[in-house]
């Protein structure tokens, strides 16, 4: 459930657009971080609006997501190396 997703803390990210100042959800996706991995577990177009590309639009914004989060992930391991904490056994987010 949608519910339970968003209580344990994973990602959930509405897809929307605006049209005449309105705004209209397409979908939503819900991932889950992990140490040094994104898991997708749920990506869902509503029906008026599949088969138009909008899932193609969403999961290509998840890579980019995933690869920004990723950099981050080892800019941040790349500083607690140079202020001398042990990163090789276990790397936290």
């Amino acid at each position: 459930h949608l519910s339970d997703s968003i209580r344990v803390g994973h990602w959930v990210y509405v897809y929307s657009e605006f049209v005449d100042s309105e705004e209209h959800i397409l979908g939503y996706c819900v991932l889950m971080p992990n140490v040094d991995e994104i898991h997708l577990l749920n990506i869902t177009i509503d029906s008026p609006y599949r088969q138009k590309g909008h899932a193609k639009q969403l999961m290509s914004w998840m890579i980019d997501l995933a690869i920004q989060e990723r950099s981050n992930h080892k800019s941040r391991a790349s500083s607690r190396n140079r202020l001398g904490f042990n990163t090789s056994a276990h790397s936290l987010l």
